[in-house]
């Protein structure tokens, strides 16, 4: 994802401020806010790769676990419910780059993560499993 230069609706390149916007937040972009002051060059920031550090841990895990539930294990759309019940259960800790993450984690944090992220898929696939059940009996 990218932020790009713009121009307000006032036609300026720093929108008017107005009303609660006064604190410094403006309410009449017409597209992306601004990510730089007036007079100062915009610079495009590139977003891709932030990504939450359970979620490879959460995919694998639920690889691993799907022939244990043969109701899900051949449906696409269910494992993605898992991996997505699971990822919410879970704390998100957003990273650039996982060797950068696993470095400043402990023994004791890596095997908390490990097993969090089990119990976490865990109930996932249950819960997702139980909902699954309870649409079929109607």
């Amino acid at each position: 994802m990218r932020w790009r230069g713009l121009t307000s609706t006032t036609g300026s390149d720093w929108p008017a401020l107005s009303g609660d916007a006064r604190d410094g937040l403006a309410t009449d972009w017409k597209d992306d806010p601004p990510t730089g002051a007036p007079g100062r060059a915009i610079q495009a920031m590139d977003f891709d790769s932030i990504h939450n550090h359970h979620e490879q841990a959460v995919y694998e895990a639920v690889q691993d676990r799907a022939a244990q539930y043969p109701m899900l294990a051949n449906r696409d759309d269910a494992l993605a419910d898992v991996a997505c019940v699971a990822l919410n259960r879970l704390p998100p800790r957003y990273i650039r780059h996982s060797v950068d993450f696993a470095f400043y984690l402990t023994e004791r944090e890596r095997a908390d993560t490990e097993r969090d992220v089990a119990e976490a898929v865990s109930f996932a696939f249950e819960f997702v499993q139980a909902r699954m059940a309870m649409r079929a009996r109607r």
